[in-house]
């Protein structure tokens, strides 16, 4: 039976003829995310987290809450951004 050990980001087979490394980040890159974090979208904007977090709490601005997780959908961030040039908060 084979096993793994994780290491920082990769996990190495523990079978000692063949050890195979697995590069997680790689796999990752290949998932494009669908969606922003408040944190993401402070750093899109270039202002700090509470002001994002008011941002995303606004009417009208497009979210997806999970939870307590507040997701905001890539496409209709970019769209909502583009038809509010001057949203004051």
């Amino acid at each position: 039976m084979e096993r793994f050990v994780k290491t920082n980001k990769k996990y190495i087979s523990n079978k000692s003829s063949n050890m195979e490394i697995i590069n997680l980040q790689k796999q990752r890159e290949e998932i494009k995310k669908a969606t922003y974090n408040i944190e993401e979208i402070a750093k899109l904007l270039g202002v700090s987290y509470k002001l994002a977090s008011k941002l995303v709490h606004s009417k009208g601005f497009p979210k997806i809450q999970i939870g307590r997780r507040i997701l905001v959908p890539r496409d209709l961030f970019w769209e909502w951004l583009k038809n509010n040039p001057e949203i004051k908060i």
